[in-house]
């Protein structure tokens, strides 16, 4: 039992036994805590804040990488506090774990840089670029992507709709609706005024349908 002074919110993250004990090195332990001089702690701090705030916009990150996500940041926590250098899945995956957490707090920046990543974590670039090369991807398209992935939730969810692009790509960290349009158009195939319009269609079609079902079964 613990006692606070001032109200304030409390996130349990579960991680079983059976991964730490698999990870990391026998002698850890437990509780981790996450003290101001861990390079980790604002990151993580920030990324589970996002993906569980109530009004997030449902673009997030899909559950079983959210999961994958929270174990390799609470291994690299582990590591980070008890001062291991022994995990079994390499110093890169803790690294990428680590970038993915910062990226996914500080994306809306648009100032956020493969540079400015690395910089932050206190390793080179071509440490934090190492890293990613090991999943088949790199720092660059890994920013992108999820900002790519943000722009899309909120030009698809009709909660924003009333969001103009140039608001879309400032939440979204992009320079400006140009260069989200560039983005959109990469991974997409098409303008985001379109992306918005389909998914507006999307939803238009499927209440129709349910409103012929409901006509249909009362007739009958």
């Amino acid at each position: 039992m613990f006692y606070v002074a001032n109200p304030c919110t409390v996130v349990s993250v579960l991680v079983p036994a059976r991964i730490l004990d698999e990870s990391a090195d026998s002698n850890y332990e437990l509780p981790i805590v996450a003290s101001q001089n861990l390079s980790l702690r604002d990151p993580v701090r920030e990324f589970v804040r996002a993906v569980t705030a109530e009004n997030a916009p449902r673009e997030r990150l899909p559950s079983y990488l959210v999961e994958k996500l929270l174990f390799e940041m609470t291994l690299s926590l582990l590591l980070e506090t008890q001062g291991m250098r022994k995990i079994s899945s390499s110093a890169e995956q803790s690294l990428h774990a680590r970038a993915m957490a910062y990226i996914a707090a500080y994306k809306s920046d648009p100032d956020l840089t493969p540079s400015t990543v690395a910089s932050t974590m206190n390793i080179s670039l071509r440490q934090l670029q190492r890293s990613f090369a090991a999943h088949n991807s790199s720092v660059t398209d890994e920013i992108r992507r999820q900002r790519v992935e943000t722009a899309a939730g909120l030009l698809t969810d009709p909660a924003y709709r009333h969001l103009d692009l140039g608001q879309v790509a400032h939440h979204a960290g992009f320079g400006g609706p140009a260069e989200l349009r560039r983005a959109i158009a990469a991974v997409h195939n098409c303008t985001p005024s379109q992306l918005r319009a389909q998914a507006a269609n999307s939803r238009y079609v499927g209440s129709s349908i349910h409103s012929s079902d409901f006509r249909s079964s009362r007739v009958s």
